[in-house]
């Protein structure tokens, strides 16, 4: 939603006050472009005064000193204007490309820290759609905005000005189809507002199937599912069309209707204007300068009318970017308790939270839970019992929504995010990788490391072995998503990268599920010599990463039901030994 205070988002001042700071950033380049498009001006409003002077001195007066002498300033006119509307494109063209630009990182820096939640809710698709189409659609609205709003706003009021000056009763008989060019082009632009915002929508629609169906290309291409994803494709890519061909009938509907009222009021300026010279009211240099200005009155009013319709029309599309960007995150990250130390004691009090696409189903319900600073605990339980959830609001990728989550005894929600992130690492099941080389990878958490640092690090997650063997060691650009390496060196990098962090708490989500028994071993015992000695969580299916854990703890429906080592439990607890066996069987 838009800021408390901010008007409608349809209004035409609603859009201004929205494009206003980005604007501002840019005076200077927009000022420059305005100078050179008032020189431009300049010059085209001076034409026609020179050919009534040339018409009426020079030619009717058979004076051909005259008119070599107008023409030769005319041409030095028009290659001063030449030079100038280069400038003026380049600077106001650029000033547009650079507040898009502005735009479109002011939108992205406020997406990426959004609370987990807001990404559960939104289509991938949708937010890439308004991010590159969205703020697209509104550079080329700006590009339209600058020139043709500035530039044909001033020629009009000007040559309107001189039109009038030139003859009244000529000026009276154009000026009055001014009022209906603007009033029909306003009911025309509100219907491409309203057809800009349904082809916005359908482009993303299109845009979620086409991510959607690239990610998942392996299921795709595993099910045979080529032409049934062809198919989707086509029926979005229809839709599309169809409300597009709605947006072209609309525009053309516009073009037509100014060029014939602007066209027609000329043609009824040249009649009027020649009944006045056969009474000799008016000379034909003074109808030859004023058809010029008519015609300039005229333009400029298509003009400015087809730039404001593209201004409505990209209210439409840009409406959604505007909002993305002026929503406020429920997790704010700025703000909060910076304590000088940290111990790595975790706590869970009385813990319930839903995930906000699924309210009505309690991930976790009550739950109770500490954890001393440097235990190594693994938490237990079948698919959907609420362990990784556990997991996510130790890390602060949630809020609960009752209860308190605690770290040294402090509610995570008082601390400063950026604080405890650096605290706080959580390694997710599905190992992400980033298009880079290895080493920044490893470092992605820790720009500022050293070499020897990343490879300590890689050391510790037993990645050393397989990126030794890599053609160009750590210097190895991991390809799109890492997709260069399997499951198993993915999860070793990611590892690494929580280890260089160093944190207090360091939490593994199912982490090492895709490394065998003896890579697994190598990797928590490695991790349980660190010199920081951190609390580990670790989150697993698997029997061998339980067994030697410190404690074990056992998770049932978002809630816990046992808790111990594994031999106690194994006495002690049905649940548990039940657990095991199944977990036995499946191993």
């Amino acid at each position: 939603m838009a800021e408390e205070g901010l008007p409608d988002a349809r209004s035409l001042r609603a859009f201004w006050l929205r494009l206003k700071p980005f604007l501002a950033q840019r005076r200077g380049t927009y000022l420059g472009g305005i100078f050179f498009d008032l020189l431009t001006l300049s010059t085209t409003l001076a034409y026609p005064q020179m050919i009534r002077i040339v018409v009426d001195r020079g030619i009717q007066q058979g004076d051909m000193g005259e008119v070599n002498y107008w023409v030769t300033i005319m041409a030095g006119l028009l290659v001063v204007q030449s030079i100038s509307t280069y400038y003026r494109n380049y600077l106001l063209e650029i000033g547009a490309q650079q507040v898009s630009a502005a735009i479109r990182g002011w939108v992205f820096g406020r997406v990426i820290n959004h609370e987990l939640g807001f990404f559960d809710e939104q289509n991938t698709g949708d937010l890439t759609a308004r991010l590159v189409g969205d703020v697209s659609q509104l550079g080329h609205t700006l590009q339209l905005l600058a020139p043709q709003l500035i530039h044909f706003g001033l020629m009009g009021v000007c040559a309107a000005g001189l039109m009038i000056y030139t003859s009244p009763p000529l000026a009276a008989v154009v000026i009055v189809i001014g009022p209906i060019i603007w009033f029909g082009s306003s009911r025309l632009g509100s219907l491409l507002r309203a057809q800009a915002t349904e082809v916005q929508s359908r482009t993303s629609t299109l845009m979620s199937s086409v991510i959607e169906v690239l990610n998942g290309i392996l299921t795709v291409r595993v099910y045979h599912q080529e032409a049934k994803a062809s198919e989707s494709y086509d029926l979005s890519a229809d839709k599309l069309i169809d409300a597009a061909k709605q947006q072209v009938h609309g525009h053309s509907l516009l073009r037509s209707f100014t060029e014939l009222l602007s066209e027609g009021a000329v043609v009824l300026a040249i009649f009027v204007g020649a009944v006045l010279i056969s009474s000799q009211n008016l000379t034909a240099g003074a109808l030859v300068t004023f058809i010029l200005y008519a015609t300039l009155v005229m333009r400029s009013s298509r003009n400015v009318a087809n730039a404001g319709a593209e201004v409505l029309r990209a209210q439409g599309a840009t409406q959604r970017i505007f909002e993305l960007g002026e929503r406020q995150s429920r997790m704010p990250y700025i703000g909060g308790i910076k304590p000088d130390a940290v111990e790595g004691a975790v706590e869970l009090d009385a813990v319930s939270f839903a995930y906000p696409t699924r309210r009505d189903a309690a991930a976790l319900q009550g739950i109770k839970l500490k954890i001393a600073p440097g235990e190594v605990v693994s938490l237990v339980g079948s698919s959907g019992c609420g362990k990784s959830t556990v997991a996510k609001l130790i890390a602060r990728l949630y809020e609960p929504d009752s209860g308190r989550v605690l770290l040294d005894g402090r509610d995570l929600g008082t601390l400063d995010t950026e604080w405890l992130r650096e605290h706080i690492t959580l390694v997710p099941p599905e190992a992400t990788l980033f298009s880079c080389s290895v080493a920044d990878n490893i470092r992605y958490g820790k720009p500022e490391a050293s070499d020897l640092e990343v490879a300590a690090a890689a050391k510790v997650a037993h990645a050393d072995g397989f990126i030794g063997e890599l053609s160009e060691g750590f210097d190895t650009n991991v390809g799109d998503s890492g997709r260069l390496f399997s499951s198993g060196q993915r999860q070793r990098i990611a590892i690494a990268r929580a280890v260089l962090r160093n944190p207090a708490v360091l939490i593994l989500d199912e982490a090492t599920a895709a490394l065998d028994s003896k890579g697994e071993a190598l990797v928590k015992e490695s991790l349980r010599q660190l010199p920081s000695k951190p609390t580990i969580i670790i989150v697993s299916h698997r029997l061998s990463t339980i067994v030697d854990t410190d404690r074990v703890i056992a998770i049932q429906e978002g809630e816990v039901i046992a808790e111990g080592r594994h031999e106690d439990l194994m006495s002690h607890s049905d649940y548990y030994r039940d657990f095991v066996r199944e977990q036995l069987v499946s191993e």
